[in-house]
């Protein structure tokens, strides 16, 4: 692979949901507990990869809509 001089090559990192069934599986735990699911992804990737897993999921989510004065930081899920 080449790339031209003073330019950094792109290295695709590691997905945290790799990081954490890998770390489990190191430790040979079984248990993994998630706060904040939204869609489950995470959680779905440990059921998939760490073998007899206890997964707790939660996601405390109420709609919070963004205020009048446009702060976009909210999250209200309408068009979901």
């Amino acid at each position: 692979m080449s790339h031209q001089a003073g330019q950094t090559p792109i290295v695709a990192q590691p997905r945290r949901w790799d990081v954490l069934a890998s770390f489990m599986l190191s430790q040979n735990y079984k248990t993994f507990v998630e706060i904040g699911a939204k869609e489950g992804r995470t959680t779905g990737h440990i059921l998939k990869t760490v073998p007899d897993s206890l997964v707790i999921a939660i996601d405390p989510w109420i709609a919070n809509p963004a205020p009048t004065n446009g702060d976009t930081t909210r999250e209200d899920y309408e068009k979901w």
